[in-house]
Order: C-alpha cells, then structure tokens, then sequence
C-alpha cells in the first residue's frame, strides 16, 4: 500500500473546474484505479479551501452564477467523498515546515500542501513544477505517473 497525497489540481473537477490535465471523468476513473492498485488517496483540507477560491474566483471573473453554487457543492462533494482521507494542516510541524517553503515560494496553498506530503511522508501527485525544489524528486508523481 502507498498513499498519494494529491495536488488541489486533482479536486478541481469536481468543483466544475476543468483542467488541462485530463477530461473530469478520466480523473475520477484514474484515481479508482490507483485505489484498486493499493493507494490511500489524502487531499490536505487546505486544498478544499483553494478550490473554493478558485471556483469563486472564475465566476466572477467569467460571470458564470452557476459555478458559485458549484463551489459550495463541491467543497461538500470532497467532504463527502469517502475514497479520500481529508488531512488537517492546523498541525505545528506542518505549519513551521510551510513557513520553511514560503521563505523561498510565494503560494501559501502549495507551500501547506508540500509540507504536508514532506511531514506525511507521501507521495505527492502534482503538476506544479516548483514542488520539486522542497519535496524529493522520488517523492513526486505526475498525471502520467497516475496513469501508469
């Protein structure tokens, strides 16, 4: 068994966001797969919280009112979604390791999420290139690595 901590890229769908990465559906049949290869999937709740503000912030942005009420739906959509082990991040040694990253990285949400894989000792599943200078290199999976 190996458990993936996953990037907030990955939760975006369910939020009605659409990423480059893969059509919704293929990101929900990946996912299941790796659970039926052995992998515990983590999302950290920070996560829940930037999607949010991401989702708020492409309605505004696009005047899409539909996706405001998507935003709250999908928070509860993750919440719910048992397949994912929600972390909390309000622990000090994640804390203290994300401030570690933000001397050197300006996004809060990715230095919380690499902090918490780092503490963790997960895998982290991210298409954000600047992970690989605070987490190990062995420890990082992209979308292709997950298909594989």
């Amino acid at each position: 068994m190996y458990r993936v901590l996953l990037d907030t890229t990955y939760i975006l769908p369910a939020f009605g966001i659409y990423v480059d990465v893969a059509p919704k559906n293929e990101i929900k049949v990946i996912l299941e797969k790796c659970i039926e290869k052995g992998a515990t999937l983590n999302i950290s709740e920070i996560s829940l919280f930037e999607a949010y503000v991401k989702t708020i912030a492409v309605a505004k942005r696009k005047k899409l009112p539909d996706l405001f009420k998507k935003a709250a739906n999908g928070v509860l959509t993750v919440i719910n979604d048992t397949t994912l082990n929600k972390i909390g991040y309000c622990e000090l040694e994640i804390l203290e390791t994300a401030s570690n990253i933000l001397k050197n990285h300006d996004d809060p949400f990715d230095a919380i999420i690499f902090a918490t894989a780092i503490v963790r000792d997960m895998l982290l599943a991210t298409e954000d290139s600047d992970a690989k200078k605070f987490v190990p290199n062995d420890k990082i999976l992209s979308w292709r690595d997950l298909k594989n």
